[in-house]
């Protein structure tokens, strides 16, 4: 089997399609399109009479009533809301695949046919939890991307986006539990295999570093093994806090990544892995295979990562 031929490519063409609507937001962008054109139409455009006083005609604007404003507003917020289900509908569809795809590249793994994919790492409690500014919302309500694209995005997502092009990203967890990595579920007694061969294979493997048990394993088992230097650590910028409904209650979420990046720089340090001084900007950087740092680019605002990875020189 050849490289990629699990994944998109492999696909058969009306699936690709698909995939590539969904991807596109083809069934929501359209909607989001005229909330933008009803919410310009009412508020920004204005209609205009002619007023003639004597010789001359004097062009004045028609004040918007509260009625009009009231009613072109609800309109507008309804066709968004519509909007917003059909594009959560969508994400998830293509999460979906992203799991199930997962799983494919998983079995050719395992039947010594490993296409190209990258490999995620990170702890588990911070899935769902490294929210920031995402790059690609707009602030005006006449723009699409207003309401098709949140104020915040997770960094798992903006990873995905950046190295889709080059081959999918997957990651060990639970299916459907976050938009980014296709998951792979694996029983907890198959878990440290499934690592090593996914690892051993993968094309990169992406970490966010922690003092975790599980994460340290895993690292010094790719320096163990002479994969450390394919290996990109990601310093996630400061995050942004957020209130999540969990548990019946509405909860404000919020995580100090310097803390967490400094107990992380203390728990590698025992495995000979030196993680530079926390920057709230973020960093991405590569190790040798003796744990120093071998190439760093910044972070950016999330839509330079593709810009970054280059800098430091991963192949993708």
């Amino acid at each position: 089997m050849a490289p990629g031929s699990v994944g998109e490519q492999g696909w058969p063409p009306q699936r690709r399609l698909w995939f590539w609507l969904l991807s596109k937001g083809a069934f929501s962008k359209p909607i989001f399109f005229v909330a933008a054109a009803v919410f310009f139409q009412t508020f920004v455009h204005t209609e205009q009479i002619q007023i003639p006083i004597g010789n001359r005609v004097v062009t004045r604007d028609v004040p918007l009533s509260l009625g009009q404003a009231i009613t072109g507003l609800v309109i507008a917020l309804l066709i968004a809301a519509l909007g917003a289900v059909i594009h959560i509908r969508e994400t998830r569809s293509l999460q979906r695949a992203r799991d199930r795809n997962g799983l494919a590249i998983l079995q050719a793994v395992l039947g010594e046919c490993a296409p190209r994919y990258f490999l995620y790492l990170r702890p588990f409690f911070l899935t769902r939890r490294m929210d920031l500014a995402n790059p690609k919302h707009r602030k005006l309500p006449t723009m699409v991307r207003f309401y098709s694209e949140g104020k915040t995005e997770d960094l798992e997502t903006m990873l995905e986006r950046a190295v889709r092009k080059s081959g999918p990203l997957i990651a060990l967890g639970q299916p459907g539990e976050m938009i980014g990595a296709g998951r792979l579920a694996v029983p907890d007694e198959e878990w440290k295999s499934r690592f090593e061969v996914l690892a051993g294979r993968a094309r990169c493997i992406f970490i966010v570093p922690s003092e975790r048990t599980g994460t340290r394993s895993e690292i010094a088992w790719l320096r163990d093994n002479g994969h450390l230097s394919k290996a990109v650590f990601i310093m996630p910028p400061k995050l942004i806090e957020k209130t999540e409904w969990r548990h019946g209650k509405l909860r404000r979420i919020r995580v100090d990544m310097e803390s967490l990046w400094k107990q992380a720089a203390v728990g590698l340090a025992k495995e000979a892995i030196h993680l530079p001084s926390y920057s709230r900007s973020g960093l991405l950087f590569k190790l040798d295979e003796a744990g120093v740092i071998q190439a760093t680019a910044e972070f950016g605002d999330g839509g330079e990562l593709r810009a970054g990875l280059a800098k430091i020189a991963v192949d993708l």
